[in-house]
């Protein structure tokens, strides 16, 4: 249940991903953010935009300026190189 995590930081890494930390009492807990949800479904692919509507301001504001049109563009087509078995 993230309603108990205390968000701590985030940053981009690897290219495409955005790192989340959070605590929760005496632990970090990581989590990782990309633009989309994409998956190959009915043989074609689909990219569905992450909801990011409930995650703190901060991280709202970071994940607005990180994915441009250019960044989301770029990441569906390197989401397409690397195939559907990719996670």
């Amino acid at each position: 249940m993230r309603e108990n995590l205390t968000h701590i930081g985030h940053q981009l890494v690897d290219d495409w991903k955005i790192r989340v930390i959070e605590k929760d009492k005496d632990k970090f807990v990581y989590r990782i953010l990309y633009p989309f949800i994409s998956g190959w479904l009915y043989g074609k692919w689909t990219h569905n935009p992450t909801d990011i509507t409930k995650e703190p301001d901060e991280l709202k504001k970071f994940c607005n300026d990180i994915w441009t049109n250019e960044f989301k563009h770029k990441y569906k087509q390197w989401r397409e190189s690397v195939g559907p078995h990719f996670n």
